[in-house]
């Protein structure tokens, strides 16, 4: 799923059909010409875009981070990466992959916790979703 996909995906759920997001970012960011800068320049573009336009929907502004899913060449590279941290292993086993990243354990015992007691309707599925759009709204930084 596209970040474009994925914000569509929210709207909808939200019950939201359009937003009006007026920026002004570009004036006081000049683009030079060495090209790390003019990278780390749009990529703070980036960041403040995404900041406004979840802000308006009233999501965490890290529901758009990541990988488009859809991109098999964004996924190998997130993979590539997330092993490159030295403690992190990839494995193949019989043609699925498995993530052992040890930093990941708290978060994916909550979203088990949270999933399971959706199923055993503990809670209800809008709670649930809306859960998933901010879990991390108070406990990853936004950067």
């Amino acid at each position: 799923m596209t970040k474009e996909q994925k914000l569509q995906t929210i709207m909808e759920y939200k019950g939201i059909k359009d937003i009006e997001v007026e920026v002004d970012f570009i004036s006081d960011l000049p683009i030079s010409g060495q090209s790390f800068d003019e990278y780390e320049k749009i990529k703070e573009i980036k960041e403040r875009f995404r900041a406004v336009v979840t802000r308006k929907i009233g999501v965490s502004p890290n529901v758009l981070k990541g990988c488009d899913t859809d991109d098999v060449i964004e996924l190998m590279e997130t993979i590539f990466w997330i092993e490159a941290n030295g403690e992190n292993e990839v494995k193949v086993v019989d043609g699925k992959i498995i993530l052992d990243i040890p930093s990941l354990y708290p978060y994916l015992e909550n979203y088990r916790i949270m999933k399971k007691a959706a199923e055993l309707n503990m809670i209800s599925n809008k709670s649930y979703i809306d859960w998933k759009l901010n879990w991390n709204r108070n406990t990853i930084p936004n950067s």
